[in-house]
């Protein structure tokens, strides 16, 4: 079987060789590296039809394993071309499907290649449309490149501007757009913890219908800054790990407080709202856990 996506009877993906192999591969060496993997919501990808899994990155490459563990169907990434640098990850790249893209800080490097970033970009834009035009699920971490931190930061719009293009051309209907969180207790801590959210689905189309009736234009931006609160509902929001540590720590104290669900939803609204201490040893860390 070739590296293409293969298809059932109604249409629903069926993992080629190489695809499995790699998810194969992918869980084992996740489980090697971390202590627990769990993964929640996974029932809500599509299981066929045009699907653009967004996902945030705090780490490298352990993200990527952890979005082919997530879904069973074939996932092709829209991925930065510098990560393709040797022959054998271009090759690779080339198994897996995955659409190469350019971003501004790879302009010089690919100059002095004698390559051409804005020819790169164009064709990545007409794969990702075949790709969605044939009902493939696609793979992107919309920030632009990995953030050391739980926080999501504003989102790069190339993806945007593709995925707009794409219905404009009539390349493709409608699409699903859903966000995975990828959750670490310590990212490059062997032994720790990781844990991924799947996000509630939203189609493009009802994005659109949102957008008109509160009197917006479907523009690359604002469909950026959509997928950018979809993926804060699945992430934890905090300049660094120690303050999501905190927030975790909170939020158990106040549940195991048998708090009612409207306390819980208050407490949830007040960290996302506030600067808390780095440390959960920090004395004041301790007042908002004895409140």
């Amino acid at each position: 079987m070739d590296g293409g996506t293969g298809r059932g009877a109604q249409g629903v993906s069926r993992p080629p060789l190489f695809h499995r192999l790699v998810r194969w591969v992918s869980r084992r060496c996740l489980r090697w590296y971390y202590r627990e993997r769990t993964i929640l919501g996974r029932e809500r990808i599509p299981a066929a039809g045009p699907v653009l899994l967004i996902g945030n990155h705090p780490n490298v490459l352990p993200d990527v394993l952890l979005g082919y563990a997530t879904t069973g169907r074939p996932l092709r990434y829209v991925a930065t071309i510098s990560a393709a640098s040797n022959p054998v990850a271009r090759w690779v790249y080339r198994g897996l499907g995955e659409v190469p893209v350019a971003r501004v800080r790879d302009a010089r490097k690919m100059r002095a290649q004698g390559l051409d970033m804005a020819a790169l970009n164009r064709e990545a834009a007409r794969a990702l449309h075949d790709a969605l035009a044939a009902g493939d699920a696609v793979g992107v971490f919309p920030e632009g490149g990995v953030a050391d931190t739980p926080e999501i930061g504003a989102l790069r719009t190339g993806v945007a501007r593709m995925v707009l293009d794409a219905a404009d051309a009539g390349a493709v209907d409608d699409l699903t757009i859903v966000p995975f969180g990828v959750q670490y207790e310590a990212p490059r801590t062997w032994g720790s913890d990781v844990l991924v959210a799947v996000g509630e689905p939203w189609t493009r189309a009802a994005w659109r219908a949102e957008l008109a009736a509160a009197g917006g234009t479907p523009a690359p931006a604002a469909l950026a800054e959509r997928m950018r609160a979809s993926l804060r509902t699945v992430t934890r929001n905090s300049a660094t790990w120690e303050a999501a540590a905190l927030r975790d720590t909170l939020v158990a104290a106040a549940a195991a407080a048998t708090a009612a669900p409207g306390t819980l939803h208050a407490v949830a609204a007040e960290l996302a709202r506030g600067a808390w201490p780095a440390s959960p040893a920090d004395p004041a860390a301790q007042e908002p856990l004895r409140r």
